[in-house]
């Protein structure tokens, strides 16, 4: 179970960076949250074979299921009203550019 675990980690963050760096977003500076997630993306990959959103229910219909595969079908909205999508993972330049003012 663990090297099953660590072998959803490495592809959940994969996914997370490559993501990242072919989109006008970032991971999120906190890297409390991005383990936080990755490990939800990793659970979930194991429990369900897709990297679905772990702030999301997965109700174990694909189909319907299919639009919290991470990056989920909402990021890009959470994104431009909050700076990050809603678990955390992504965030945008703005996001970052307020966190390093504080």
């Amino acid at each position: 179970m663990r090297r099953g675990l660590e072998a959803a980690l490495r592809k959940a963050e994969a996914l997370a960076r490559r993501y990242a760096s072919v989109s006008d977003y970032c991971l999120n500076p906190d890297e409390v949250v991005v383990r936080n997630i990755l490990h939800g993306l990793a659970r979930n990959w194991q429990r369900y074979g897709r990297l679905y959103c772990p702030c999301r229910e997965v109700s174990g219909s694909r189909d319907k299921d299919r639009k919290n595969m991470c990056p989920c079908t909402t990021h890009k909205q959470d994104i431009a009203q909050d700076g990050v999508c809603e678990c955390g993972l992504f965030v945008n330049q703005a996001y970052l550019k307020a966190l390093t003012a504080e």
